[in-house]
């Protein structure tokens, strides 16, 4: 919240709320836009890895 917004006598403990509620919806939009394609490579790299390790199990059992 703007720093200006906490000496405006308009901004109500409502108002503030509100503002708060949209902060935080935004945040979590724009952290599941951000982290979607880091997933997605991620979920590949974790399935060579698995099968990697699955194969040297394998090898040395």
């Amino acid at each position: 919240m703007p720093a200006s917004a906490y000496d405006d006598p308009a901004m109500t403990w409502e108002l503030r709320d509100q503002y708060t509620a949209a902060r935080v919806l935004w945040s979590h939009s724009r952290l599941r836009r951000q982290a979607a394609p880091l997933l997605h490579k991620a979920a590949r790299l974790w399935s060579a890895w698995t099968a990697a390790r699955d194969e040297l199990v394998a090898t040395f059992a």
